[in-house]
């Protein structure tokens, strides 16, 4: 019985371990026993040791083999070969000859392609190198940077009023934030749902249900110059709904990396008069392109006909393709691009800029890009980069006039004085005066209509908070009775973490793409935070709740902060 008790755990194990090759599939199998192999007989050789015994004769001594070793290399080369995408396991061969760009034959508009990504990213530093790096030359950036973060530090009081006095002048304030955000809270919510990570993990059709639309296509994978995206339709509003996910995924950073201003052709302007030619964000507007293709059969066979209206939205990465997706429609359908047509709005939720500046500011009628405090994202071009060095070159030039430059030890001194320097101690290096006049010099320097300087597309709802307001930073949400966050106590301590960190706007203005609060980086703590969909949120409830924020401090900005 003993015997037959072993026999059968023994079939057991085997029929166990084929099953388990056969999941595996035969090539990571031989490739992980190979490389056990290799690895094992060469820490068996390298072991090998000559040795002298005590009567003079020459043995060799053999360790035993590194078997436990070679197995566990082998079991991590075959766990990341499971992690490497399709797309990137059909390229090997590229990669085992070790190819230069410019010898392989490669489609440039496809970015499942290593060689035509590799080249994209190559022409963007060369780009980069010749316009910020060789054009501004900064004897030491990182030092200048450093220097002005603790001018910032010193100057804070009157930079935060300097800040609310730029935002409060800049495009147009809304006194009630209602009036241009009316239903954001739920056309954000579609926004944030195309990353399928819905609360309580329901599913995507469910929660469209409920908003009364229902899901007819869900696209969940998403390659290099592709997006993944959801299209749901509602009988009743007689509305086609196209969401567009950001980034969430290795794919979609390389998309978002391809950031250099390339020419595209229009099958026809997207407006009245407009070009057929226009500069847009490389990466993203191949992405739009494929997912325009995909759709024109749906718009044209089923939306046009029925007099349904379409509705674009994402945040992030989603938001730029929507822009790019909304004009390149337009562009191929007369009907939608009609005069006061409202056959079709694109609704942007921090989205990166990607259109030259006519075009972007041609995207007004139908596209709103909707930015939060500080978010860097809306901010990250090329052009408020070398606004950035430009900043810093006048900060570097202080510090040479100061003998601050580290280059010899008295400079060094000098500097790490100023530096260690507490905020009520010393005298700051530069004043706001002369920090204003150095910004304003640095915007004059950046043309706005260069060809490679791209723009966040349509009209800008800007939310912001003050700075200058006591207790700024503490409070972020309404408390418990649901009083406004500006009237709470300076001394509420937030709930959570994540009250603390959320900040939450209280106001609005609308402006443009090349407003004077986006052509800057606004250096804050709170500028990566400002971006992700739980600050958007708490910003859009906030306003929509309770109306514009009856707070004073502007009024009292003293004289020499205004130009």
């Amino acid at each position: 019985m003993v015997e037959e008790d072993k026999v059968t755990d023994i079939k057991q194990s085997v029929n166990n371990m084929w099953n388990g090759v056969k999941r595996v599939g035969i090539a990571p199998l031989l490739l992980t026993f190979g490389i056990g192999y290799r690895v094992g007989i060469h820490a068996t050789r390298a072991t090998l040791q000559r040795t002298v015994s005590s009567s003079g004769t020459i043995a060799t001594k053999s360790n035993p083999p590194y078997v436990l070793s070679a197995v566990l290399v082998a079991f991590a080369a075959r766990e990341l070969w499971k992690t490497f995408p399709d797309w990137i396991k059909r390229q090997i061969p590229y990669l085992k000859r070790r190819y230069k760009v410019e010898e392989v034959d490669f489609d440039p508009d496809d970015m499942t392609s290593l060689p035509a990504i590799a080249a994209k990213l190559q022409s963007l530093f060369a780009l980069a190198q010749e316009k910020v790096v060789d054009a501004v030359r900064v004897p030491n950036p990182q030092l200048a940077f450093i220097a002005l973060l603790k001018i910032f530090v010193q100057l804070k009081d009157e930079r935060s009023r300097d800040r609310d006095r730029r935002y409060s002048e800049a495009g147009k304030n809304v006194e009630n934030p209602k009036d241009v955000l009316e239903g954001m809270d739920d056309m954000f919510e579609f926004a944030d749902w195309a990353y399928d990570e819905l609360p309580d993990e329901k599913p995507l059709s469910e929660a469209l249900k409920e908003k009364g639309f229902t899901l007819i296509r869900h696209d969940k994978v998403a390659l290099p110059g592709s997006v993944a995206h959801y299209i749901a339709i509602s009988k009743e509003r007689k509305e086609a709904l196209i969401g567009i996910k950001g980034s969430s995924s290795f794919e979609d950073l390389l998309t978002d990396c391809c950031m250099q201003a390339q020419s595209f052709d229009l099958k026809e302007p997207f407006i009245k008069g407009g070009p057929t030619e226009i500069r847009a964000h490389e990466g993203i507007m191949l992405a739009s392109k494929r997912l325009a293709d995909e759709v024109e059969v749906l718009v044209e066979e089923l939306l046009l006909p029925s007099k349904y209206k379409l509705v674009i939205t994402g945040h992030s990465l989603g938001a730029s393709a929507a822009a790019l997706l909304g004009m390149l429609l337009r562009s191929r359908f007369a009907q939608l691009r009609q005069e006061n047509s409202n056959l079709l709005k694109v609704w942007a939720f921090a989205s990166p800029p990607v259109l030259d500046y006519d075009a972007a500011l041609a995207c007004t009628p139908f596209t709103t890009t909707i930015v939060n405090n500080s978010d860097i994202i809306p901010r990250w071009s090329l052009s408020n980069l070398l606004i950035v060095m430009e900043y810093l070159k006048n900060v570097h030039n202080r510090l040479e006039e100061r003998g601050m430059t580290a280059k010899d030890w008295k400079s060094t001194k000098s500097l790490f004085h100023m530096l260690t320097q507490s905020e009520e101690e010393g005298t700051p290096i530069m004043t706001m005066d002369e920090i204003r006049a150095a910004m304003t010099a640095a915007n004059a320097k950046v043309e706005l209509k260069d060809p490679d300087h791209l723009y966040v597309a349509g009209r800008v709802i800007q939310m912001y908070d003050l700075w200058s307001k006591e207790g700024y930073g503490q409070v972020s949400v309404a408390d418990k009775e649901g009083a406004h966050p500006s009237k709470l106590s300076n001394n509420t301590i937030p709930e959570t973490e994540t009250e603390q960190n959320t900040r939450t706007a209280e106001r609005v203005n609308v402006d443009n793409g090349a407003s004077s609060i986006l052509r800057y980086i606004e250096l804050d703590s709170r500028m990566l935070t400002d971006h992700l969909s739980p600050a958007y949120r708490s910003s859009l409830n906030n306003l929509l709740s309770y109306g514009a924020a009856k707070v004073d401090e502007l009024a009292t900005i003293p004289a020499e902060l205004s130009d």
